[in-house]
């Protein structure tokens, strides 16, 4: 008889000395780099947007400065501000076509669903955010997923309790005091 009869037969590892982790440890272990990753995940995230933040208060900054310049030449002004704005649209349109990559297989379909429930999470519409995505896009072959993205989207933002961007937006505007709305030179 083997002296190994009455005993359970040990595997390679065990043999080495070597125990391996239990299943739970190594779960958790991928748990914890997992949250590590969505903490800074989250916080690269917020600092793009506090940086596109900041990035659009300047941009509005400049323009008012730029209108409030252009008022002073009423003859030039608008021409010149016309020009502008000319100039502006087609430096965006040659670097769409410039960087655009094929339709097919790139994710536009994604794109374009995300697209809908940006506009629905923003202005709580998401009728007004369907129809206009499938203007833009000329396309309803999207519209299931559509959808389902717009219902998501609006309604994390509601069971949150935040308010569209045109209530805010009107908030700011009307002073709590009088309830006077405050004129903004444009």
């Amino acid at each position: 008889m083997s002296p190994s009869a009455g005993r359970p037969s040990m595997s390679m590892p065990e043999q080495a000395g070597l125990t391996p982790d239990p299943p739970t440890a190594r779960g958790q272990t991928g748990l914890v780099k997992l949250s590590l990753l969505s903490v800074a995940t989250g916080a690269a995230t917020g600092l793009t947007v506090g940086f596109f933040r900041l990035a659009l208060e300047r941009a509005d900054w400049f323009r008012s400065q730029l209108v409030s310049r252009l008022h002073e030449w009423p003859a030039l002004g608008l021409p010149v501000l016309v020009t502008i704005v000319a100039a502006a649209t087609a430096l965006a349109a040659w670097l769409v076509l410039r960087s655009a990559q094929p339709a097919s297989g790139s994710g536009i379909p994604h794109v374009v669903v995300g697209m809908a429930a940006l506009f629905t999470a923003v202005v709580r519409a998401p009728v007004t955010g369907i129809i206009l995505t499938m203007e833009l896009t000329a396309g309803f072959n999207q519209l299931l997923p559509m959808l389902w993205a717009c219902f998501a989207a609006m309604a994390v933002p509601t069971l949150l309790g935040n308010a569209p961007v045109y209530d805010s937006l009107k908030a700011r505007m009307v002073r709590p005091a009088t309830g006077v709305a405050r004129s903004r030179r444009i």
